[in-house]
């Protein structure tokens, strides 16, 4: 069993590192409205961290650029979809999400705004209910 986690660990790890050069190929699967319904779908299941990351990188698309966009709309469309490293119906099956939403964060936070932060935390707090942890500092 002790096995199988750390697997899965590194799995898990390998495909964090590869994310940004490998998620603008789920952009074709980003949607406003799926992203929506899928926030409305599995907010609870998700989490605060999830849920925020989502919507600091959709609230950054307005002024990011052209290959920021790409980025944020590939770990969009990697969210959106049910069946991914980690199908999200089974348990712990965000994590993959997470780690992609966080490697895309990463490469992008130098252009996202305070005010962006904010906004996505406030609804964040308005759909989960309040969480001291920030997702995304």
């Amino acid at each position: 069993m002790l096995d199988r986690l750390k697997s899965g660990s590194r799995k898990l790890t390998d495909f964090a590192a590869s994310v940004p050069t490998a998620i603008h190929a789920y952009a074709h699967n980003f949607s406003e409205a799926d992203m929506w319904r899928k926030i409305a779908d599995c907010a609870g299941k998700a989490g605060h961290k999830v849920i925020e990351m989502v919507l600091t990188l959709y609230y950054a698309l307005g002024t990011a650029s052209l290959k920021d966009k790409m980025l944020i709309t590939g770990a969009l469309g990697y969210f959106i979809l049910p069946t991914d490293l980690i199908p999200d119906f089974i348990l712990g099956g965000y994590t993959d999400d997470l780690a992609a939403l966080t490697a895309v964060y990463k490469a992008v936070k130098a252009n996202i705004s305070e005010a962006t932060i904010t906004k996505a935390r406030a609804r964040t707090d308005s759909l989960l209910g309040r969480h001291d942890t920030p997702a995304c500092t």
